[in-house]
């Protein structure tokens, strides 16, 4: 109930926190559960604001999904999470009376980033 996510080092020791008490982006009310994906994003479900945040590695606001309702991707009062290896993204929809599923696209590294031969059109060489 502190409207904050405490992060920690393997070691134990107090690194940052991430959020405050608010209504906008990168704010919580009652924020429950926490999960990171493959890349090291720090996913937070927020029961109050029926949504789910992502928080770069370092801490940074990325974006957020859901919202509140009771149609497919929306949200009523979440309350878990859980990331796939494959980067599934589980959501525990406690109002809903559903697991709403989500799936990230560009999961691979690589993907989404500009190279030489997508740029010129040309085929890349083998």
């Amino acid at each position: 109930m502190n409207s904050r996510i405490s992060v920690f080092d393997a070691q134990g020791e107090f690194v940052r926190t991430i959020g405050s008490r608010g209504d906008g982006f990168g704010l919580f009310d009652k924020p429950k559960g926490v999960d990171l994906d493959a890349f090291g994003n720090v996913y937070v479900v927020d029961s109050s604001w029926s949504n789910v945040q992502i928080f770069g590695p370092d801490g940074d606001v990325l974006l957020y999904f859901g919202g509140r309702g009771g149609y497919p991707g929306l949200l009523r009062n979440p309350t878990a999470i859980a990331i796939a290896p494959d980067n599934t993204i589980y959501v525990g929809d406690y109002l809903n009376r559903r697991v709403t599923i989500y799936r990230l696209v560009n999961t691979e590294a690589g993907d989404g980033l500009p190279t030489a031969s997508s740029a010129t059109g040309e085929a890349p060489i083998e």
